[in-house]
This record gives C-alpha cells, sequence and structure tokens, in this order.
C-alpha cells in the first residue's frame, strides 16, 4: 500500500440548503478551491451518513447538479492539485443520480499533457 497522503476533501458544508454552489472549500492541506459550473446547489437531502464516520463530524450537506444543463465544479489549471503528479490514487464519492439519462461524468481531465500544463 502507498502512503495515505490527501490531496483533495471537500465536504459542501459551507452553504445552506438550496442556496447556489460558486465555490467548494479544499479541507486539505493543498487548500485548492472549486468554482461552480452552471448551477449546482447545496442539498441536504439523501446523505449517506448523518456523521462521517471516519471524523466524528456532522454531515449536513452535499451538492446537488441538476440534470438540465452543463452543470460541475472545475479546479484551478495552476496549484496544489493541479501539479501533483498521481502514480495511482483513490477517488471517494457518494452519488445518487436521479436520471441515468446522458452523461455523468463523476471525475474527468478535460486536458492532456503533464500536471499543471494543460493545453490540449
Amino acid at each position: 500500500p502507498g502512503t495515505a497522503y490527501t490531496a483533495a476533501y471537500y465536504r459542501f458544508e459551507e452553504g445552506t440548503a438550496a442556496a447556489f454552489i460558486t465555490t467548494a472549500t479544499d479541507s486539505s492541506a493543498g487548500a485548492t478551491t472549486l468554482t461552480a459550473l452552471g448551477t449546482p446547489n447545496y442539498a441536504e437531502d439523501s446523505l449517506p451518513y448523518a456523521v462521517i464516520p471516519r471524523t466524528g463530524t456532522a454531515n449536513t450537506l452535499g451538492a446537488n447538479f441538476p440534470a438540465a444543463g452543463a452543470h460541475g465544479l472545475i479546479a484551478p489549471v495552476t496549484g496544489a492539485l493541479a501539479s501533483t503528479e498521481f502514480r495511482d490514487f483513490t477517488i471517494e464519492a457518494f452519488v445518487r443520480l436521479d436520471t441515468l439519462g446522458g452523461w455523468q461524468t463523476i471525475v474527468g481531465r478535460d486536458d492532456s499533457g503533464l500536471p499543471g500544463q494543460g493545453g490540449g
């Protein structure tokens, strides 16, 4: 097993239920703030746990991405998350899909090249 390094950790606890998400704060040491695309909003329904099992922290909100249109959270092309070279990694997320139509990407990369170079 590799070392335990958390490159980014987003809890979505900064807002209030139904409010639009404009940015998402990274709770890890990397401090990479995500910027909203479209109109994702904070949601308090369908959370997997009321308390996060590993930390014991209250889990009151999540992120909701409306089915129609393009919605997401975008990481900057510079900074700690963009410049980290991952050799192997784990992505952990709880996802509830309201519909199975169209494209539904949980994590994606929309460029090519080395970390931090962007381009395409």
